[in-house]
């Protein structure tokens, strides 16, 4: 439900609903990585790099995450740190 209200651009019921997810199961790789998301387009990149990190933490082979938070760490002035997940984004793709 978070994702339609995501592209339905109802932000904070998204925000929610991953919120929500995260606290039945902790373990939801594409709910941390989604909420993450949400908060990276808020341009709060600190906490958008705690939730991609955490999506990471579970599952160290989920390249969307690495990714995104390449970009956040870009935004924040971390080039190397940008650097680092561009490569491994690259090594799980292929891209």
């Amino acid at each position: 439900r978070g994702k339609t209200r995501k592209w339905k651009r109802d932000r904070n019921g998204a925000m929610n609903d991953y919120q929500k997810a995260i606290e039945l199961n902790p373990l939801l790789t594409e709910a941390w990585y989604n909420l993450g998301w949400m908060k990276y387009d808020q341009g709060n990149y600190r906490e958008a790099i705690q939730n991609f990190d955490k999506a990471i933490q579970i599952n160290p082979g989920y390249a969307p995450a690495y990714n995104v938070r390449a970009w956040a760490k870009e935004d924040m002035g971390d080039v190397t740190g940008a650097q680092s997940d561009q490569k491994k984004y690259k090594e799980l793709t292929g891209f």
